[in-house]
């Protein structure tokens, strides 16, 4: 997922629909579509996971949304998390292929363009959004984000992975304000994971994909020490975890 959105709609990023971009397969469709070979994608994919994994904790989930699950790349991996999955998006042709890749991931794949979530209020204890606020427009990611905490029960959990980019004015500020309004959420996580320009992108397209997890937490490592400011150039994936306050009204 490269950061200069020449043009974003709900229904497009970098001037092409998600639509086409599911024709770029498993991980292209929601990654790097450029990336031929496909190693970028899947050591990216790799990443990701690692870092959910270690910031999630032990705990196991009853209810998880996988919201904009694009392919399902997520799905295995909530499913070793919680003991039901739904997997939500608005593309037909992303949750066709999520249905096809895991059919009993998920206790229900819903597509549903509506502005209004299909759900009731607190229905689930984990809502994981990965490469979605990002990459929709400004004006609908205030809406967006409080349907995301609607629909998360007290004492739950959303978790993010997202991009801060300078050149987008997104910065770690840009979600945290997000989830700090109103008091309803605590911010328990909210750490760089990579960097775009990472170093060990170029090596990783040279190595067996075996290696990937190990370059993976040598890259959270490196992530770890580094602080995103408003020099910095390129974008950064971002996780955050926040966690709905016990008590607290549904938004």
């Amino acid at each position: 997922m490269t950061s200069n959105a020449s043009k974003t709609t709900r229904d497009s990023y970098l001037d092409m629909t998600w639509a086409q971009r599911a024709e770029y397969g498993y991980l292209g469709a929601v990654l790097d579509p450029a990336d031929t070979d496909g190693r970028k994608n899947a050591f990216i994919d790799t990443l990701h996971k690692i870092a959910l994994r270690s910031n999630l904790g032990r705990r196991h989930f009853s209810r998880a949304l996988d919201f904009g699950c694009g392919t399902g790349r997520f799905l295995p991996f909530l499913a070793s998390r919680a003991s039901n999955i739904v997997a939500f998006d608005r593309t037909p042709e992303m949750l066709s292929i999520a249905q096809s890749s895991h059919p009993t991931s998920a206790e229900c794949f819903i597509c549903s363009r509506e502005s209004v979530l299909p759900f009731a209020d607190a229905v689930f204890d984990l809502v994981l959004s990965v490469y979605v606020i990002s990459c929709t427009p400004r004006d609908d990611t205030e809406h967006l984000t409080r349907e995301l905490m609607r629909v998360c029960k007290p004492g739950g959990m959303v978790a993010l992975i997202e991009q801060i980019d300078n050149s987008r004015k997104l910065s770690p500020s840009t979600y945290a304000d997000m989830f700090n309004r109103d008091g309803a959420f605590s911010v328990r996580t909210a750490v760089p994971i990579r960097a775009g320009s990472s170093p060990l992108i170029q090596l990783v397209q040279k190595v067996s994909t075996k290696l990937h997890p190990l370059l993976a937490r040598l890259e959270l490592a490196r992530m770890s020490k580094k602080s995103f400011t408003g020099s910095a150039v390129g974008y950064w994936d971002y996780l955050l975890i926040a966690t709905k306050v016990p008590g607290s009204l549904c938004l």
